[in-house]
């Protein structure tokens, strides 16, 4: 008789776990045509650990719900790894079905349109406008997996109840309808087929395999509760409450939350009630003192003392002023009488749970407020009309449809309700823009910078909008010059960034025209900007904040020098053109100064990566004074020294490529150096008389003969000499010498062996060119020795200052000769560099001395 009590048990708890997932996917599969709404846009859409099959699945576990890193302090610091790794399982199982059936989300069925979208188009919005969905990436994966989970839930939650009931009445002595005796048998029944099975599977094996063996499990023995347990089920299945947690793609967190939490309540149960022991105790000892209700007569009674048990049960939560230690009889009185006033609270109570219980097509339309965010927000603006976020939302929506009068009503209503809400701010500037209020919109924009959750989008949109200004007037400086002033400005602190950009906008502002008091209000924002700086006090958790922990060892003080330095050449060119000589005797003052004490202002602040390229800071650009060379060189690209310092500069830079393009500048300077002694250098004996006349002659009427008069050293003063030129001419390939000769890589070893044949042939030229100005020099004394013959007077002094000039003659010669030969010995003996040295032998001839 009791086995057949259990079979029959066993079939209609199984029957109640069909009826309750059956219902629960009835009620929430509308939910499945739905696409992406609210927060889906950032823990799916926008989340690479999600979207990005590259992103390492280890990074899960490092990231918060939204994929970013849960140790910024821009995170929101939501961990739910097992989540996001079901989302990832299923973008990739769906992109699998796509391969296999091409062109499966065009025949998915889709929400019907609301009204403003079937009456107006979209319109495409620059600014605010949604982030771009992934190719392929579909909400219908998604929805189906949230629906399985909620009817794996519902079915856990009956099991659950289940449970729980069965305790309730083996602790009452309700036993298959029979009498306390036999609701002890069937207890101990129950306790020796848990002893029994236990020494056959484990505990997880019983949880796995509790339909194959219901005696695992205690379920309700009384049909009254197998119907409470099924009506639980039911309504937790179908209450409405839960399609926040069905219909919205993020939910599923709290799906899997319980589907995990309610195994585990079962397992601690199982591990709590052990073999029963503790039921048979209770049992044993159970009188009408402690439960006077099993002990009641009438069955009317019973039923209506337990229905206003549970009425008093829910009073105690909402309202617990009458609590007791001890509840036994006769401290609440038996309901005997259907007339008995307690019997309201019953029936209240009972018609809440079956309003609940009817409440599914409730459940039915409140899914449809998810299917998209237009619904879901009005759905959310009639419950919730004082809620700030909720009108924000509603403008977010508006601004859509370009409805932006509309749109900009809900933002000043959200500040309106909460003027600390500071994300209004931003909206209500974006919205000016679009509205045509351009200059007072920016003002707003640059204002919603204090603002560190729409800080990152207002740094975009200006720089957007700035770069839009400068396209349309490329010449102006003023909108390069105001995203100088947002990248300094004390709510962004990018300062390196800022003093890069401000640079741009004086070099710009000077060739453009403007006055020298315009190019030094350019630079005053640098200056402003490491003032900021320097004063400390920065929030945490803003752009300033992660740009002082980005940029801790900036050198303030350098940048500000290199800035001071570099202004004069600024200013000097709002009067005078970049290939003129006045301008470029200022530039070469800024060029010895770097050389003799500042050379890091070659690359400081090289990542003013924007005069209005991107806002993002790891996009790095030129430093300034890259910039500021390239603007001479383009005016005269054959100014040997700017050759040279962009060679020096590239070898500050490092790298192989740098070396590289250093190598090539270098060599052009020394050669225009070189040239430059050639067209200088003197001629020396009678038999080149015509040739030097000719070659006069030929330099009145080159257009390069004034350039060539102009050329000084660094200094601006000194005029070159052929000497000094061929000096000059040394000094690019000694520095490429000096920085690559630790040169490791096949490349480099081979640059290094051509620029140190090279010296080695200025070298021998410089020998040459001594000997050359040393008899031009003793022509000079045998002639200033005849005249003086012929004068009688002053022959003493002339010979005595020929002596000393063939004297100092002698000496260069011999210094020139020994530096020559020093190169050749340490070209000789550079492994790698056996051809060079044996094209410089060539050149000379073996033996030559």
């Amino acid at each position: 008789m009791q086995k057949q009590q259990q079979k029959a048990l066993s079939c209609s708890s199984n029957t109640a776990f069909y009826i309750v997932g059956l219902l629960a996917v009835f009620v929430y599969v509308n939910t499945l045509i739905g696409d992406f709404t609210f927060d889906d846009n950032f823990a799916v859409i926008t989340n690479g650990d999600v979207t990005n099959n590259d992103n390492p699945v280890s990074g899960l576990f490092k990231h918060d719900f939204w994929g970013q890193d849960i140790t910024s302090s821009q995170s929101h610091k939501s961990y739910r790894p097992v989540t996001i790794l079901a989302f990832r399982i299923i973008r990739q199982a769906w992109d699998a079905v796509q391969l296999l059936v091409p062109g499966i989300n065009g025949m998915l069925p889709s929400a019907p349109q609301q009204q403003q979208q079937q009456q107006q188009k979209q319109q495409s919005d620059t600014f605010g406008a949604k982030s771009p969905r992934p190719a392929g990436l579909h909400a219908f994966p998604f929805h189906v997996l949230s629906v399985a989970l909620h009817a794996l839930v519902s079915m856990l939650v009956l099991a659950l109840v289940q449970h729980l009931f069965a305790k309730l009445e083996m602790a009452a002595g309700w036993a298959a309808g029979t009498s306390t005796s036999s609701s002890r048998e069937l207890a101990a029944a129950g306790a020796e087929g848990a002893h029994s099975s236990s020494r056959k599977s484990s505990m997880i094996g019983r949880l796995l395999m509790w339909q194959n063996q219901p005696e695992l499990w205690l379920r309700p023995v009384t049909w009254a509760g197998q119907a409470q347990a099924l009506a639980a089920a039911v309504l937790f299945a179908l209450h409405p409450a839960h399609t926040e947690a069905v219909a919205g793609v993020v939910g599923c967190a709290e799906l899997i939350c319980a589907a995990w939490s309610i195994p585990a309540l079962l397992l601690y149960f199982m591990a709590v009630d052990g073999s029963w022991v503790a039921v048979q105790q209770l049992v044993a000892i159970y009188r009408k003192v402690e439960n006077p209700i099993p002990f009641a007569d009438s069955f009317t009674t019973r039923l209506l003392s337990t229905g206003f048990l549970h009425a008093r049960y829910f009073g105690i939560l909402l309202f617990p002023r009458h609590l007791s230690a001890d509840w036994s009889f006769s401290c609440i009185p038996l309901v005997e009488q259907l007339s008995d006033p307690r019997n309201a609270a019953t029936a209240a109570l009972y018609l809440y749970f079956l309003y609940v219980g009817l409440a599914a097509p409730r459940t039915v339309l409140r899914n449809a407020d998810w299917w998209d965010e237009e619904r879901l927000f009005l759905a959310a603006e009639r419950v919730c009309p004082n809620s700030a976020k909720v009108q924000q939302n509603c403008g977010v929506l508006q601004r859509r449809y370009a409805n932006f009068s509309s749109a900009m009503q809900h933002f000043k209503r959200a500040q309106e309700i909460e003027p600390g809400y500071c994300e209004p701010s931003y909206w209500i500037a974006l919205t000016r823009i679009n509205q045509g209020e351009v200059l007072p919109g920016i003002a707003a924009m640059r204002a919603s910078l204090g603002c560190k959750y729409t800080a990152a989008e207002a740094l975009q949109t200006l720089n957007r909008l700035y770069v839009m200004m400068h396209e349309n007037n490329p010449g102006d400086p003023m909108p390069m010059l105001e995203w100088a002033g947002v990248l300094a400005s004390r709510d962004v602190l990018r300062v390196a960034d800022g003093c890069a950009t401000a640079e741009d906008a004086a070099l710009m502002a000077a060739l453009a025209g403007k006055s020298a008091n315009y190019v030094s209000q350019a630079l005053d924002v640098c200056t402003q900007g490491l003032e900021q700086w320097e004063a400390g006090g920065t929030p945490s958790d803003t752009l300033a904040s992660l740009a002082r922990d980005k940029y801790s060892s900036l050198n303030t003080t350098l940048l500000r020098q290199c800035v001071s330095m570099r202004r004069a050449v600024y200013k000097k060119l709002t009067t005078a053109e970049p290939k003129s000589q006045a301008a470029k005797k200022t530039l070469y003052k800024y060029i010895s100064k770097v050389q003799q004490g500042q050379p890091g202002c070659r690359t400081l602040a090289g990542g003013g990566n924007a005069p209005l390229e991107s806002p993002d800071e790891s996009v790095r650009g030129p430093s300034s004074h890259q910039k500021l060379l390239h603007r001479f060189q383009s005016a005269d690209p054959e100014d040997p020294w700017l050759q040279l310092e962009w060679g020096a500069t590239l070898l500050a830079l490092g790298g192989l490529a740098s070396l590289r393009d250093a190598a090539m500048h270098l060599e052009v300077s020394s050669a225009i150096f070189n040239h430059i002694v050639q067209e200088l250098q003197p001629d020396s004996g009678a038999a080149n008389q015509v040739a030097r006349s000719q070659r006069q002659q030929q330099k009145r009427q080159s257009a390069r003969s004034k350039q060539l008069a102009g050329y000084t050293a660094l200094d601006g003063k000194t005029k070159l000499t052929p000497i000094r030129a061929l000096e000059a001419a040394m000094l690019p390939l000694e520095q490429f010498k000096a920085a690559a000769v630790n040169a490791t890589s096949q490349d480099g070893r081979g640059l290094y062996c051509e620029m140190l044949k090279r010296l080695c042939h200025l070298r021998l030229q410089m020998v040459v060119l001594v000997q050359q100005l040393q008899h031009s020099a003793s022509n000079g004394a045998a002639d200033g020795s005849s005249g003086a013959n012929g004068g009688g007077s002053g022959s003493s002094s002339g010979g005595v200052t020929a002596g000393l000039r063939q004297a100092s003659s002698i000496k260069a010669l011999l210094a020139a000769k020994a530096a020559g030969r020093r190169c050749l010995v340490e070209l000789s003996e550079r492994r790698g560099c056996e051809q060079q040295a044996e094209e410089i032998r060539r050149l000379i001839g073996r033996g030559t001395d």
